[in-house]
């Protein structure tokens, strides 16, 4: 004779699923944002690749800071590298940040060469890309917009790339990284999207998450609680870290 569950039975059933569920989510989460970190990883990889290809092409140093496209306009140095090496909106954009308002990961090599050939200066996508460059490299001229690789002190310390999001609209990145805080402006900011990690690419092409010391969401940073308190400003690390001079 078949039996049927009765509404105890199902109560019960539906609490064991339900607390089952409630311990194997934040292991899901935490393989889900692992998975992200490690992509994140091997895209600064790829770009730091990308960079060595441009030094190498340009007598050792690194693209400038903006470049002026076939129409004189000025471009970010994302632009030329995505156009010269035909990379995709992927390249350039973290899993961690999947809300950007330009939807980097979905820029094609075509949206690349569009924005290259653009009279208008349009910076949206390539200007807001998911990682910066460190703006301090060179300081060869007075805007400090190219540098040449080879002046490295200590490669292996040297920020040459990491995870920003941009002061003034906190959903995006930015394509260059300040070496302070600052709490207001169109400028890169140190990310610490990755479990309160931010991923660096070094000058030596090597690639390490680096601990921002703050547990706190960006939303939450402020003068006294930043990245740049900690990791990225503690005095054994800064001069290294950011001064291409500096060992």
């Amino acid at each position: 004779m078949k039996k049927n569950f009765t509404l105890i039975e199902l109560l019960v059933v539906i609490a064991i699923i339900a607390i089952l569920a409630s311990m194997l989510l934040p292991a899901l989460n935490k393989a889900r944002d692992q998975a992200k970190a490690a992509n994140c990883v091997s895209n600064l990889k790829q770009l730091g690749t990308s960079l060595a290809m441009y030094t190498g092409e340009n007598g050792d140093f690194l693209p400038p800071q903006e470049v002026s496209n076939v129409v004189g306009k000025l471009q970010p140095w994302t632009t030329l590298i995505a156009v010269e090496q035909g990379l995709s909106g992927k390249v350039f954009a973290c899993p961690a940040l999947s809300n950007d308002n330009y939807q980097i990961a979905k820029m094609t090599t075509k949206d690349w060469l569009s924005a290259w050939n653009d009279n208008g200066g349009n910076y949206n996508g390539p200007r807001y890309v998911h990682y910066g460059l460190n703006r301090l490299i060179g300081r060869t001229d007075s805007l400090g917009s190219r540098g040449k690789i080879t002046r490295a002190a200590s490669p292996s310390k040297l920020l040459l790339l990491a995870d920003t999001y941009c002061n003034s609209r906190k959903t995006d990145g930015f394509n260059l990284v300040w070496s302070q805080f600052q709490s207001s402006g169109d400028c890169g900011q140190i990310d610490g999207r990755h479990n309160f990690r931010s991923n660096v690419a070094y000058a030596d092409s090597h690639v390490k998450p680096k601990v921002t010391g703050v547990q706190v969401d960006r939303d939450s940073y402020s003068a006294v609680i930043n990245p740049y308190v900690t990791e990225f400003n503690s005095a054994a690390d800064k001069s290294p870290l950011w001064n291409i001079n500096c060992k």
